[in-house]
């Protein structure tokens, strides 16, 4: 599997589904993250981009499928 090594487009409506669907706001899931409020929302809107260990923390938060956290964090990447 080749991924590619640019910039990635994240799919903040599915984010915030699963943030909700869990019963979580966006406030307890950057406490739980180990983030402010402040960098939580400006990664969620594109601003600044997760790190790796941010993401493996959200998805383990939220149980997300691997399928999930592709469809979420590399909403854009083409697997060959």
């Amino acid at each position: 599997m080749t991924l590619s090594k640019r910039r990635t487009t994240m799919n903040r409506n599915k984010l915030i589904g699963k943030i909700k669907e869990q019963g979580k706001t966006i406030q307890q899931m950057a406490a739980e993250v180990g983030i402010s409020l402040t960098a939580m929302s400006r990664k969620i809107n594109g601003k600044t981009q997760f790190t790796r260990e941010e993401i493996e923390k959200i998805a383990d938060l939220l149980e997300l499928t691997n399928e999930e956290l592709l469809a979420i964090f590399f909403s854009d990447v083409k697997v060959s």
